[in-house]
């Protein structure tokens, strides 16, 4: 889970690898490095979750 130090009402955002996680009251936004949004999700824990499982794939891919 992220380590964030936040009142409710103030989004924090985190990096991860140029991914960027906004969380608010409503969920967690993440966005990529040029600011597009990746996914909306409930829990910052699954956004974390389906990140991984997306490089996770990438990574997988590339190989030869």
């Amino acid at each position: 889970m992220l380590e964030t130090d936040q009142k409710a009402s103030e989004p924090v955002t985190e990096n991860l690898i140029g991914i960027r996680f906004t969380i608010t009251d409503y969920g967690t936004i993440v966005r990529a490095g040029d600011g597009s949004v990746i996914g909306i999700y409930p829990t910052e824990d699954e956004a974390l979750e389906d990140v991984r499982e997306r490089c996770m794939g990438v990574l997988s891919s590339t190989k030869t």
